[in-house]
């Protein structure tokens, strides 16, 4: 799918992540799924079943979004 300009222009679009992110998965079990997800400074969290992890991965994804965008803020405050 390509990049919606308009959404660009308006910063209305999808938030950009401004590096790409590490996610490290320990898996233990297959039956049902689980195991601990962390990224990179940040303890591992555990997990048992599909939507545990998801909400796990979503979490992380969310916190990294939250960092680079308080980054990216302060480097524009910085410019001024």
């Amino acid at each position: 799918m390509a990049p919606n300009k308009d959404h660009e222009a308006s910063g209305t679009g999808p938030a950009q992540l401004g590096a790409p992110i590490l996610i490290q998965l320990w898996v233990r079990t297959l039956e049902p799924v689980a195991g601990e997800a962390a990224m990179r400074g940040q303890p591992p969290a555990s997990f048992r079943g599909w939507l545990d992890l998801l909400q796990h991965l979503s979490n992380l994804v969310a916190s990294a979004a939250a960092d680079s965008e308080s980054t990216h803020l302060s480097e524009r405050r910085n410019a001024r």
